[in-house]
């Protein structure tokens, strides 16, 4: 069930306390935990689907839940005065958003939106994770490391994908998204399991959708960047590198 863009989900997926629990000890800031925390958390868990441009909420709702992603991308982004948007930040799966504002039980002070087309978050209710984080020493030491994370992904530069020509602007972003999220397989490739739409990554580099898709054309036809529904994957991480360094 997807979401709405009022960014309220409207429910839950109604998956079994077993696939909860799972999913639960997936997540990289619960995996050193004891199976009876887990068992609790899932309990006080449910998993949410949305498309791109859903919203998981808005700035100014009510931080109620921690938010886990578990497939696609969730960007946070700040309205400018003057009716813009200022992008904070990417985040993708085993990362959580919008922590600090659960911690502090106030409000979201930006909003966050899906950039997937499928992308599935796991919403866990605040009160028990936080009676946890008062008992549990080694869930408050995960919980500190993943806040130190989101801090330097909110310093990364995104505004630097408005640099340079567009194909560089793009092996800029799958570049980051590659260090974060990917994986090197057998085969000495780098698979990243995050989708994006072409409307996506023209947003995110600022250039016109058919732009990015005669560049991400191009590449494919070269034999050296494929995708698939559930992400991409490059041979050569270095080729990209060098493409993000043109002029």
């Amino acid at each position: 069930m997807s979401s709405s863009r009022s960014g309220q989900p409207d429910r839950g997926s109604g998956e079994n306390t077993t696939s909860l629990r799972q999913r639960v000890e997936r997540v990289r800031i619960f995996r050193a935990l004891s199976g009876e925390l887990h068992a609790r958390l899932a309990a006080h868990a449910h998993v949410v689907t949305l498309g791109e441009g859903d919203r998981l909420w808005r700035a100014g709702d009510r931080a109620l839940h921690f938010t886990c992603i578990q497939r696609g991308l969730v960007q946070i982004v700040k309205r400018t005065p003057r009716g813009g948007e200022a992008l904070l930040g990417i985040f993708g799966p085993g990362e959580c958003v919008g922590a600090v504002a659960v911690l502090r039980a106030a409000e979201y002070p930006a909003e966050a939106a899906a950039l997937s087309p499928a992308t599935e978050v796991l919403r866990i209710e605040a009160a028990p994770l936080l009676e946890a984080l008062a008992t549990d020493a080694r869930l408050a030491a995960s919980m500190q490391s993943q806040l130190c994370e989101h801090i330097q992904a909110l310093h990364v530069k995104i505004d630097v994908l408005s640099a340079g020509a567009v194909p560089a602007r793009i092996a800029i972003l799958l570049l980051h998204l590659a260090e974060r999220f990917g994986d090197e397989t057998e085969a000495g490739t780098t698979w990243v399991p995050v989708a994006l739409s072409r409307a996506a990554v023209s947003n995110l580099v600022s250039a016109r959708v058919e732009t990015v898709i005669r560049a991400l054309s191009r590449w494919r036809q070269e034999g050296w960047f494929r995708e698939r529904d559930d992400g991409f994957e490059v041979d050569d991480v270095q080729r990209l590198r060098a493409i993000s360094e043109e002029p």
